[in-house]
C-alpha cells in the first residue's frame, strides 16, 4: 500500500460477540486474499472487556483500492471445500 493510499472502513462491529466471532473470519479472509488491513479502535475496545463504551466499536479498515475486492469476499455466501 503507498502511503499515499486512503484507508476505508468496510466493517464496523456491531458488539462483544462480533468482537470473538465475526472479526477474526474476515482477517483470516483478507490474509488469505493477501489484502492488508488495520484494526481501528482495537486496544480502546479491549480496555473495556469488549464494550464499546469509547469507541464505536472496532473497525476494520483497508486501502482504497481494495475497497471492492475486500466487500466481495466478506458478504460472500461460504463455499465447502470438502463437502461431506
Amino acid at each position: 500500500m503507498s502511503n499515499d493510499s486512503k484507508l476505508i472502513t468496510i466493517y464496523i462491529s456491531q458488539n462483544k460477540t462480533d468482537i470473538l466471532t465475526k472479526i477474526p473470519i474476515i482477517e483470516a479472509l483478507l490474509n488469505s486474499a493477501g489484502i492488508e488491513y488495520f484494526l481501528l479502535n482495537e486496544n480502546v475496545t479491549n480496555l473495556y472487556g469488549g464494550l464499546n463504551i469509547v469507541s464505536r466499536g472496532i473497525e476494520i479498515q483497508v486501502s482504497e483500492e481494495n475497497v471492492e475486492k475486500a466487500t466481495e469476499l466478506i458478504n460472500a455466501e461460504p463455499q465447502l471445500t470438502n463437502p461431506l
